[in-house]
């Protein structure tokens, strides 16, 4: 949260909280709270009782959450400064918390197990035992190579700055509601040259990075299944998955689509869109 102390905006200079700020906070932590505490009860050991698994769980997936909104709040120095080398302070931060989060709902020793996505893989490590470090393919980034790559040019630098895919398209994209000027696919996005007034390129590539960062979040639900991973009987299977591929399933998506459709009005409603818009331009967000 030490991030969040002065982060420019236009019009404001400074880090103001208010109520918007508030559920933007509150959202977070809980977030990594609850899906943390749910996680280590399910996890937990045969010999310990669920609700201290749980209470443990919840402190820590509460840091965890911390680093979530904090590595989400760093975004908006890109938008300020102009420059996109401030997504990877936000990158560490933010994956920093998955990390935390990631450990407590497997029950697992805090501060033991790290990891972080860039570009097309996922990067394990353990600490102190570096030996462990491991290197994954993610499935959901193939699939927005695939999808960006229809829909324009890829961008190797922005995508190094960044440390997520990005292409360029030529043109705007359409919508229900009007014309988008960017499609995001998850660990992966497109961009248009065509922006909203009072926006700029240094804004999309904040408010999509984003997105990304949700995407990350909800591969928290992944540590549900730990109790079936042990059981699977095909030793080919499970060594693909532990070692080579990581199964990053497209949890956020279904939930942003929930989100939207419960307002049953269009995508300023949705909170996931919110949180994307203030985080890039730490302003008041008119829904």
């Amino acid at each position: 949260m030490l991030f969040s102390l002065k982060l420019a905006a236009q019009p404001q200079d400074k880090f103001v909280f208010d109520k918007q700020e508030a559920s933007l906070i509150t959202y977070n932590l809980a977030f990594g709270a609850v899906t943390a505490g749910i996680g280590a009860a399910i996890n937990k050991s045969k010999t310990e009782n669920w609700k201290e698994a749980f209470l443990r769980g919840l402190w820590q997936g509460s840091i965890g959450g911390a680093l979530h909104y904090s590595g989400k709040k760093t975004l908006y120095l890109i938008n300020r400064n102009q420059n996109n080398l401030y997504a990877w302070p936000a990158k560490l931060i933010h994956a920093a918390g998955n990390s935390i989060v990631e450990n407590a709902a497997r029950n697992q020793a805090f501060l033991k197990n790290w990891n972080i996505n860039i570009g097309l893989f996922r990067f394990d490590f353990s600490v102190p035992e570096i030996k462990k470090f491991k290197i994954r393919l993610l499935p959901s980034a193939l699939n927005g190579i695939y999808l960006g790559s229809k829909e324009g040019k890829f961008n190797l630098k922005t995508s190094l700055a960044l440390g997520t895919i990005v292409f360029d398209a030529d043109g705007t994209f359409s919508q229900l509601y009007g014309f988008t000027s960017s499609k995001n696919y998850g660990r992966a996005f497109t961009i248009s040259p065509f922006r909203p007034v009072n926006t700029n390129r240094e804004y999309v590539l904040a408010y999509n990075l984003v997105y990304t960062f949700q995407f990350d979040e909800y591969q928290i639900f992944n540590s549900y299944f730990k109790p079936f991973e042990t059981k699977i009987d095909r030793k080919g299977l499970k060594t693909i998955f532990e070692k080579y591929v990581y199964l990053d399933v497209p949890y956020f998506w279904p939930a942003y689509n929930i989100s939207t459709n419960i307002s049953n009005i269009d995508y300023r409603y949705n909170f996931y869109w919110f949180e994307a818009v203030r985080f890039a331009t730490n302003r008041f967000v008119v829904r």
